[in-house]
């Protein structure tokens, strides 16, 4: 069985299996898994945009994740005013004469 979370959140407030399929049918489903399953295994993944190509179902839950805005680079030149400014407030490290 595999389900989609959000978040680790998802998790919290999951119902039984019991609770899903009622008593009677969870009772053939323990029978029929006894019979039937050698081994279990449980896996948590994180889904990395970048190297992840989903489904577009998938990708409508959380376009912003899947499609991230590009950051854009600072310039690399500063005008010259803002560079004098800065430069006044700038502390100095030298001491003053006295």
């Amino acid at each position: 069985m595999t389900t989609l979370r959000s978040s680790l959140g998802g998790f919290d407030k999951n119902p039984t299996l019991r609770e899903i399929l009622g008593e009677e049918r969870f009772k053939k489903y323990l029978q029929v898994n006894s019979e039937s399953v050698e081994t279990t295994e449980s896996a948590l993944y994180r889904f990395s945009p970048e190297l992840s190509n989903p489904a577009d179902e998938i990708v409508k839950v959380a376009a912003d994740f899947w499609h991230p805005k590009a950051i854009m680079a600072a310039a690399t030149s500063k005008p010259k005013a803002a560079t004098a400014k800065s430069a006044e407030l700038k502390p100095t490290s030298e001491k003053p004469k006295q």
